[in-house]
């Protein structure tokens, strides 16, 4: 697995992933990893569907006042 295809759009899944902490981004993409070499182990690219499937399984868990916290933490506040 190399690359991201093209065709998705960044912007969208930035939107649909408002409120998720880093670590929960992080779970999000390798199994949208998981899901596209479940779909075909020599796959090249990681597919729009992946995300969706992803997405569906990856949902935030981190509470607004936390995400706030290491916002705060982040800037040194």
């Amino acid at each position: 697995m190399t690359a991201i295809d093209t065709n998705i759009d960044i912007e969208m899944l930035s939107e649909r992933t408002d409120g998720y902490s880093g670590a929960e981004i992080v779970a999000l993409c390798k199994n949208a990893a998981f899901i596209a070499m479940r779909d075909n182990l020599h796959s090249a690219q990681i597919e729009a569907k992946h995300f969706e499937a992803a997405l569906s399984i990856i949902v935030p868990r981190t509470n607004r006042k936390t995400l706030e916290i290491y916002e705060k933490f982040e800037k040194g506040i």
